[in-house]
């Protein structure tokens, strides 16, 4: 995919990830289940670049930092369908950014993702999707606000849930069986242990935030609805 310069007259500056390699168990095949397979990928995210020409990370996106969160969740998915993925992964790049996390809102989001080798080169299927802050408010998923911890669905499959989990300071959550966290901003504390902003844990264990700073992680892993007061 090539992002194509937009033709309306409101100017968008993109920011591009070409050729993103990718190897997880996705699809609806037994083989696709039994083993990890190729993706390729290309995220395009637009946002104003004004104030970042000064030289202002914040005011721009990590990309380095995109690429593992959304390496993250298409490796810890096992997702059925590429839509569910694609689509997690762009309500988590569209999402507010975290008190803390250095980087500017997006406004829109394409993000192509292509499986090269499940036909054995007769064709190669993707998908491929375009959305933006307008659609985020329109399309919201459950979310769940409880004891100082946010829970907000990033996606709504019967079979793999995706949630952004913000924690107040002070704050604890537990991170149940088959579910990966990866943290996002702000510092968590699990088994004597530090996550910082990039690093991972898996369940089970229990996730503290610091007590002077607020914390948010995308946690991937099977589908737990999340309820008023509840925890996923």
């Amino acid at each position: 995919m090539t992002i194509e310069p937009e033709t309306s007259p409101q100017r968008r500056d993109w920011i591009v990830l070409s050729r993103i390699s990718m190897h997880c168990v996705l699809g609806l095949l037994d083989c696709e289940r039994r083993n990890a397979q190729a993706l390729v990928a290309e995220v395009g995210m637009a946002l104003d670049l004004d104030e970042a020409a000064g030289g202002d990370l914040s005011a721009s996106v990590d990309y380095a930092a995109v690429l593992e969160q959304i390496g993250f969740i298409a490796a810890f998915g096992k997702w059925r369908l590429l839509e569910s993925m694609v689509a997690a992964m762009a309500r988590h790049l569209l999402s507010q950014p975290a008190p803390g996390e250095a980087r500017a809102q997006v406004d829109c989001v394409r993000i192509k993702v292509t499986k090269p080798d499940i036909f054995g080169g007769r064709a190669v299927p993707s998908v491929e999707l375009s959305r933006d802050r307008a659609w985020l408010g329109r399309h919201r998923l459950p979310r769940s606000t409880h004891g100082g911890v946010t829970v907000e669905s990033l996606t709504d499959t019967p079979d793999t849930g995706a949630y952004h989990v913000s924690l107040e300071p002070g704050a604890e959550w537990p991170l149940l069986d088959h579910s990966t966290a990866q943290s996002i901003a702000g510092t968590v504390s699990f088994d004597d242990r530090r996550l910082a902003p990039g690093e991972r844990c898996t369940a089970p264990t229990v996730l503290r935030a610091d007590h002077n700073q607020r914390a948010r992680m995308v946690v991937v892993g099977p589908r737990r609805v999340p309820r008023e007061g509840s925890h996923v």
